[in-house]
């Protein structure tokens, strides 16, 4: 059994045996290093992508915030799921779990991803590779809900509800944090028209920047709210390269003046993406 092996087999083994590693993990915090090993790793990837430090280490911090907030948000969903169930509830014995499980989550989001994608998915996968994460989140949850009392007969049609009302309340932990990193920090905004080394359709990472250097590509949005995609220009000007969308908006809506909202610093697009100098 996974409780009698080592705390990282148990993590390792968490996306396929959460229960028995929800009670495997129990209150060794040892476990905090998964998730910063992860945030690490998330920042070393897009630094030797070819990313600025600086703009990796938002990313990893981004990572690091999502997790905990995940983490935080499934530990109170849990009391509240297993308070639905009339179970006895321990902060300490659940809180473990719940942090591997956060941890795990973009990981899984990422490889279900990958498959949609290599079978044709296109456009819909990443609507596809979330219900499927979703679907994976309300498994797992019966799994951490459950540990580590681990009863031999559970009520299966309260579990799922349990399940769905502790993951109901760990994505609105992790939304709440989102937004403040949205609005803070990072960007995430789809290309609207090509401008090399960014492809119309990549998905870009905006690092929300009032001031980007000149010949930066950027963000860029006018009193009523229309965003555009330009090049920074010596002071203060800005060259409209193209509009989020086109077709949504009248000649009346795109006239300046421009504001920058961010620089974009990377664009997936294929497998992997590319880095997006920040002088052109």
């Amino acid at each position: 059994m996974i409780r009698r092996v080592s705390v990282l087999t148990a993590v390792l083994f968490f996306p396929l045996r959460p229960r028995e590693a929800t009670r495997a993990v129990g209150r060794r915090f040892a476990v905090v290093l998964f998730p910063l090993g992860t945030a690490a790793a998330a920042g070393a990837f897009f630094g030797l992508r070819g990313c600025p430090w600086p703009d990796a280490a938002v990313i990893a911090g981004v990572t690091l915030a999502a997790s905990l907030s995940l983490a935080i948000g499934g530990l109170l969903g849990t009391w509240l799921a297993r308070l639905v169930l009339g179970r006895d509830f321990s902060w300490p014995d659940h809180a473990a779990g719940c942090l591997v499980f956060a941890t795990w989550t973009a990981p899984v989001f990422l490889a279900v991803l990958a498959v949609m994608h290599a079978v044709g998915g296109g456009p819909t996968a990443p609507l596809a590779a979330g219900f499927g994460v979703l679907i994976w989140g309300i498994v797992t949850g019966l799994g951490v809900i459950g540990a580590p009392d681990h009863p031999d007969q559970d009520d299966q049609g309260r579990g799922i509800v349990a399940s769905c009302l502790g993951l109901l309340i760990a994505l609105l932990s992790l939304v709440g944090v989102l937004v403040l990193v949205h609005t803070h920090l990072l960007l995430i905004w789809p290309a609207p028209l090509d401008e090399p080394p960014v492809a119309r359709g990549d998905v870009m990472l905006v690092r929300v920047e009032p001031a980007p250097p000149a010949g930066a590509l950027i963000l860029a949005r006018n009193s009523q709210g229309m965003t555009v995609l330009g090049r920074m220009g010596t002071a203060k000007s800005i060259a409209v390269l193209g509009l989020q969308r086109d077709s949504d908006h009248s000649k009346e809506g795109v006239r300046g003046p421009w504001s920058p909202v961010g620089r974009v610093f990377f664009a997936f697009g294929g497998w992997g993406g590319r880095p997006v100098p920040a002088k052109k």
